[in-house]
Order: C-alpha cells, then structure tokens, then sequence
C-alpha cells in the first residue's frame, strides 16, 4: 500500500515545490483514513492541484467554524509582523459588531484549536519561544501560513469562481478589518472592571484601569501589544484604500473619558515600541499624556479622521505647551509626514509661520527635522519662512542638514534659508552638516557662502565636527576652503585633538602639514598627545610616535586623565605606555585626573601587563592615587582584580594604607557592588587589619554578608549540577542573581 500511495502522489504533473506541497496536503487528508477502503477511496478522489486541494480544505471548515477561520486567514496574510498562536486565537473572540466588541468568552477553549480550525493551511513555526527579557517569563508559540501558495491562492481570482468564493481575501478589506479588531481591543481597556460576568467556578479577568496594562495583565491578554503598536499603521492603509468604517473606533478611542487612551499610551511608552506615533511624540515631548486628540491622528495620518475632529469643532490652529516648547496641530502634521492632513489643516488655516518662534516651534522646522521632502515643498509653497529659527537645531536648515537631507537642504536655500544663522546644537548648518559627515551638503553651503570658520556648537566648529566623525573628504574640503587648523573651542579644544582621539593617521599628518600646533592646550584630553594615547583606534601608536616626533610634551598636564602615560594605563594599552616610557614620561607623575596616576589607573581596570611594566620601570606601589581609591591596591581590590593585587602585594603595596573614599583596601573589597570574598581573603591573609581605622560596623555586616550569600550560592550551584534543571528553573536563575552579586 505504501508503494502504491508513493506512486500515485509522484504521478502527478506538478513543479517540484509545488508537488512537494501538493502531497503534504494529501498526506494530512489520507492521515484521517482508518482502513484500506477508506484509504483507496480517499486517493481516487484526491483533487488535481494546488487550487483544488486548497478549496477542499475550505469547504470542509465547519460551518460554525467558517468566521472564525477566515479572520484567523486574514490576520495571517497582512499582519505588520509574525503572530503568535496566543495572539491569532484572540482575534476569535473580537466582534466588532457586537456588544462588548471583544468578549474573553468567546475565547477558544485553547490557542491550539486554531490549528483545528484551519487545517493544514497554517503551521506552527519552530518550537515554543520563551522570552525572559520581560518582567515576567512568558511563552509564545510562532505560527504562520503554511506555504507561501496559501497566500497566493486566498489573494487571487481564481478562489472567486470556485465553491471556497466566501474564503476570497482582499487586501483593503483585510487591513480593514485587522484596524478595527485592534481598535475594538484597545478599547476593552476602558471599563473600569476588566473581568467576566461574576459566576461561580469561571475565571476571572484582571482589572486594568487603574494600574494600567502590568505585564501580568499582558500574558492575560496576549493581542494587546500588538493591537497598541499596529492600529495605527493599519487605520492608516485602510483609510489610504478608501475605508471609512476605522475612523468612529479611532474617535473613539482617541476621545476616551476612561482609561483605554492612557492604556494605549502607556503600552507605547512602557514597552518602547517604536512606531511614529504615540510614543514618537511622547519621547519628542518627554510627557505621557499630554497631546489633544487631534494632534494624535494628525501625527499618525488620518486625514479622513482629521476631517472628522474638525467638523466636531476642534481648533486646527491648537498649540499645547511642552518642555520643548509650544507644538501645534500643524506642527503634529509635520512630524507625521502624511501631505493630505498638512493641506487639509492649511486649508483650515493652521498658522504656519508662528508669531514668536522662541515658544512656538515652527511646522517647516518639524517637516525638516523628520525629513518629510514633499510636506516641506507645500509649506514652502504655502508660505512658510524658510529662516523661521526654534528647536534644538535653531533653523529648519540646520535640521535638515544634520538628518542629513540633501534635497530639502536645497529646497530651504532656494527658498531664501540663511546659511549664517547660528544656534542651536550644533551652531550652525555648515557644522551639523560635517558632523553628519554629508559632504554634499557641506559643498552645497560653502558654495551659498556658509562661514568654514564659524565657532560655536557641540564641537566648536566645521572641521572639528567632521574630524571627530573621521570625514576625511570633508575635513579636506574645509582646510581647502581656508578653515583655521588650530581654531580653539568644542568638545575637543582644537581640530589636532579631535583627529587624534578619533581620526586616522592621516588627517592628523595632514593637520600638522597644514600648521596645527601640537602642543595646543584645551578640550576633553588636554592635549593631542593625550588623546591619541586614549584612542583605542588601529593606528592610535603611529599618532602618538608622529605626535612626539613633532614636538607634544610627553609630561603635558590637564585633560580628563592628567597626562598622556595615565590615558593609556587606563587602557590598557601597553604599547603605547612603552612608547611614552621611551621617550621620557614620568611614571610617577600625579596628575589631575581620575586616579591620580599612572599605575592606579591601570590597576583600576586590571590591566597586570600595563601594571608589571609600570612597576618595572619604577612606578611606585604606594604613590596616593586620586580621590576615589586613594592608591593602586584600593582601585584593584575595589574591582575585584585579584591578580594585580597579588602582584602590587608582592612588590611591597601596603595593605594597611589609608586614603581615597573608602579608607583602605580591605573597606574597598568588602563595600564595593561585587563584594568579592577571594579579594577579602586575600588581603586578611596578607595582613589587612579588620579593625583598622575606617574598617566600620557596616564592614563588618558586609563581610558576613558575603559568606552567606557565597555559603547560599554553592548550595544552590550543587542543586542544580545534582539535576537537569531547564534554564527557567527558579532555583537556577536565584543562583546566577547571587552569582552576579558575589562577582564569581
């Protein structure tokens, strides 16, 4: 019989993929046949095709099952991303028509019988997935179409001339239907008791509209991420193809007195879902709750819910203050990008230059911002000013310019934008275009005149901003254009600095070339030496060779790290100490930064090369270090870096030595976050005193403490060695939460 069904199935004149899937369909069909004759009727009266096969399986959903199956089809085939089981069973239970519009009653006995329902036209897609990322461990279980032909055949026409025509799927209708069923469950959110009717031995569903959607509410309701996040994208397709049907849920949710706004809202935000929406503008805006429901749907792109708002009433020229000024409807618009609602917000006269840009941010400056080229041609063609200033980027043209936005760059200079407007984050839009490393812009607005040394902003000025961004070409460009290589200002105090923390060996030669001074004081490193000897870039020992043969003082002080031997230690980067030794740093210079010297510094990060050439070459063990640790064996035994402390031990440190925040070493171990009984030990054994000047009660605890969670720690460790515990197992994940806090 089986030789027989094999011949059969390979008879059929049929593309491999397609045979293939052809037969799998056959099998799950022959699979219910319980006798011989069963079965020999069954592949007499096997359909042809694909098509044939598909419609079979249609017809043979159970008519009570028949809604159900085609929702569960039409959520597979345009959802915005792959579904999970427990989230397409709950679309079973939505009815927008009905009254509540999605009722836990209605819930399939479980998420399995959706597989029931629809037969071998969906799969389950891998294994279950469990997901600790969440406050709570929850499992999912992927499920997609079973073959792409599946789709194929749904969407065509040949499923409407055949007996599965009711199964017919449209992608308009079905984008529809999928913002309405999200509509109707965010909208389950706003009855004060989320729950069952009261009946004896039912379940009982949790609250929500107090303490907002809590993961525990989340795994109870498994749609409800999706439905916060996607409605919106699917309301917008759905009104783009014509329908209607989404805008009265979407009043309805956005005008809500009770709590499904701020649970939908507070889902965006809570859960960092990214979409260009609610949360978009509740991050912009770093309030939850703050926006009007107009300049929600504005945001999204619902013109025909625009509309809607509008006939009600509602101010198209609305501002609402916030922490980065005033933002208006129009403004809202802008952000979202969608043409249609701008022109329908002009045409009710949104004011689109407002009258004092220093609260009111203007809508061209949004459109820029967001990179909206064809919103920013209809404000420019509506009116709008072209050098309207406001935002952290001061004017729309630096805005566009650090996107960065070639094509709205040169629509806002053609329409009259300023070049020489200063402000803002980046002070002009000649730097924000070098720091977004756009060389196109940059020529663009040297050839409009822009000033190349204009001094302002985050890096001080245009050849600092493309230096730090390691823009070759356009640092080039503007040493060409006769920027000044040794301007002071900026992060980075000079331009030689910038390139000698984060450029190439290249751009700094050619700085020196071209006159920059090496040992020019300033910024975050000090000097160029010291910020080369902190870069951790491939050829960071070329610069600092090339900077000393220059003329850069290896002793310089100042800087985030005191002096160029101390960067590197901090590194740990031995070479480059090597180098620095070599050509006379002082290895017991005290500096002004951090850890006071190099040794400490090295010490603090464990670095034991760096720390035994320092000691070789003479640095010495008991130096006072910086503020924090007071010396090297204080920095090492507050992080726990065992081996650099038995070395510094060894090389004569004093154990008992006082200083720095903690006192000693021995207070540093036991107090610090990883609380490491090895290093305890150690310095008890080599002769830290416990009752020390310094060493406190606190101490005390701490160090018992210690033992008991180190005691804890190898019982449970032995617990789980003793069995095969899966990795959710509580006891494992208590034992791994002690591990991270003894540090092992």
């Amino acid at each position: 019989m089986k030789a027989k069904l094999c011949r059969f199935l390979c008879k059929k004149k049929l593309t491999d993929a397609v045979r293939f899937r052809w037969a799998v369909c056959q099998l799950d069909i022959l699979g219910s046949c319980v006798t011989r004759p069963q079965l020999r009727k069954a592949l007499h009266s096997l359909p042809k095709d694909l098509d044939a096969t598909y419609e079979r399986i249609l017809c043979n959903i159970d008519d009570s099952n028949v809604a159900y199956a085609l929702k569960i089809l039409q959520w597979l085939t345009f959802s915005a991303r792959p579904l999970s089981l427990e989230e397409i069973a709950e679309v079973v239970a939505i009815d927008v028509h009905d009254d509540p519009r999605f009722d836990p009653e209605r819930r399939l006995a479980a998420p399995r019988d959706v597989m029931t329902i629809c037969s071998s036209l969906i799969t389950i897609d891998g294994e279950e997935i469990v997901d600790y990322k969440v406050e709570k461990v929850e499992r999912y279980t992927p499920v997609r179409l079973a073959h792409f032909s599946v789709k194929e055949y749904l969407v065509s026409d040949r499923v409407c001339i055949g007996k599965a025509s009711g199964y017919s799927i449209r992608e308009s209708e079905s984008i529809a239907v999928i913002a309405e069923d999200c509509l109707a469950y965010v909208l389950y959110f706003d009855v004060a008791d989320v729950c069952t009717p009261q009946k004896v031995d039912e379940p009982t569903y949790p609250a929500v509209r107090s303490e907002y959607l809590t993961p525990e509410h989340r795994s109870e309701f498994p749609l409800a991420l999706y439905a916060a996040q996607y409605w919106t994208l699917h309301a917008q397709t759905a009104e783009r193809n014509g329908t209607t049907e989404t805008c009265s849920l979407t009043l309805e949710l956005l005008c809500s007195a009770d709590e499904a706004f701020n649970n939908w809202v507070h889902l965006c935000i809570s859960n960092n879902l990214s979409f260009t929406s609610a949360l978009e503008m509740g991050r912009r805006l770093e309030r939850e709750f703050l926006l009007s429901p107009l300049h929600y749907v504005s945001l999204i792109g619902l013109a025909k819910t625009v509309r809607l708002f509008l006939e009600k009433g509602y101010d198209a020229d609305a501002t609402l203050k916030t922490i980065s000024g005033e933002i208006s409807v129009l403004c809202a618009a802008c952000m979202g990008g969608d043409p249609s609602v701008v022109e329908i917000l002009l045409d009710n006269r949104a004011v689109i230059n407002p009258y004092n840009s220093n609260e009111i941010v203007a809508p061209l400056y949004q459109a820029s911002e967001f990179g909206h080229e064809e919103v920013v041609r209809l404000l420019l063609g509506s009116g709008a000013n072209a050098s309207a200033q406001g935002g952290q980027y001061y004017t729309a043209l630096q805005a566009a310019s650090r996107i960065p936005h070639v094509k709205i760059v040169q629509l806002l200079i053609d329409n009259g934008a300023d070049v020489h407007a200063q402000g803002g984050k980046f002070h002009s839009a000649l730097h924000a275009a070098s720091a977004a490393g756009s060389i196109e812009i940059v020529q663009l607005l040297i050839e409009r005149g822009a000033d190349v040394n204009a001094q302002g902003g985050y890096c001080g000025n245009a050849l600092q901003a493309a230096l730090a961004r390691s823009s070759w070409d356009i640092a080039q460009l503007l040493i060409e254009k006769g920027a000044n290589v040794n301007a002071q200002g900026g992060k980075y105090g000079n331009a030689l600095q910038a390139a000698s923390f984060a450029g190439s060996m290249e751009i700094v030669q050619l700085l020196i070339e071209k006159g920059a001074d090496v040992t020019a004081q300033g910024g975050e490193f000090g000097n160029a030496l010291q910020a080369a000897a902190a870069s951790d870039c491939w050829d960071s020992i070329e610069k600092v060779r090339l900077l000393i043969e220059k003329g850069a003082d290896v002793n310089a002080q100042g800087g985030e790290y005191g002096n160029a031997l101390q960067a590197a230690s901090y590194g740990g980067l031995k070479e480059i100490v090597q180098l620095l030794m070599e050509n006379g740093a002082d290895v017991n210079t005290q500096g002004a930064g951090d850890h006071g010297n190099a040794l400490e510094a090295a010490s603090y990060v464990g670095s034991m090369e760096v720390v035994q050439l320092l000691i070789e070459k003479g640095a010495d063990v008991n130096a006072r270090g910086g503020s924090d640790y007071g010396n090297a064996l204080q920095a090492a035994s507050c992080w726990g870096h065992k081996e650099v402390i038995q070395l510094l031990i060894k090389k004569g440190a004093d154990v008992n030595a006082q200083g720095g925040k903690y006192g000693n070493a021995l207070q540093a171990a036991a107090r610090s976050y990883w609380g490491l009984i090895e290093v305890v030990q150690l310095l008890i054994e080599k002769g830290a005193d416990v009752n020390a000047q310094g060493v406190n009660m606190e101490t005390h605890c701490r160090l018992r403490r210690i033992r008991a969670i180190r005691k804890s720690y190898n019982y449970l460790l032995k617990r789980v060695q003793m069995s095969m515990l899966r990795a959710d197992n509580i006891v494992l994940r208590y034992a791994l939460l002690l591990r991270r806090n003894i540090g092992t």
